[in-house]
């Protein structure tokens, strides 16, 4: 079994480091060709390193027999590597109640014996070949890596 863990990859902070620098960098000029300071600015400022705090906490591992799951909204939720019966990549929403849960998501469904709820894990800020490799990991647990199809 390896020991794997993940963070936010480059490419999330990138994007949204370009959605709110852009509106950052725009609000900088005005404030500086106006000679006052522009809302605009601390606005898109909050923007930014709001969106920097959210990603920062998103972490997905699987650290002696157990997978762990931390996101700024969810908190860390963990389940022992003998309590999962199965994995499934979901993407989309197929009922009303999948519109709060992440578009591109790993559910991670624990046994009858477990009494724990289903845990979401939102994909798309991962990396794609990290999270291929976690994946890999868990198949090598004897873990069943489902996806959903239509």
């Amino acid at each position: 079994m390896n020991n794997i863990e993940l963070k936010a990859c480059k490419f999330s902070y990138y994007v949204f480091g370009t959605i709110c620098g852009l509106p950052l960098a725009l609000s900088l000029i005005v404030s500086w060709r106006s000679g006052s300071i522009f809302p605009g600015v601390f606005i898109s400022f909050l923007a930014l390193i709001s969106f920097y705090v959210w990603l920062g906490f998103f972490k997905l591992g699987l650290l002696h027999g157990e997978v762990f799951y931390r996101s700024l909204w969810q908190g860390t939720r963990s389940i022992s590597i003998n309590d999962i019966s199965k994995t499934v990549i979901e993407v989309g929403y197929d009922t009303y109640s999948d519109r709060s849960k992440p578009f591109a998501r790993l559910v991670i469904y624990p046994n009858d014996l477990a009494s724990l709820l289903p845990i979401y894990v939102n994909l798309k800020v991962f990396d794609k070949h990290e999270l291929e490799l976690f994946l890999a990991s868990l198949k090598e647990c004897h873990i069943p890596v489902l996806r959903k199809r239509d």
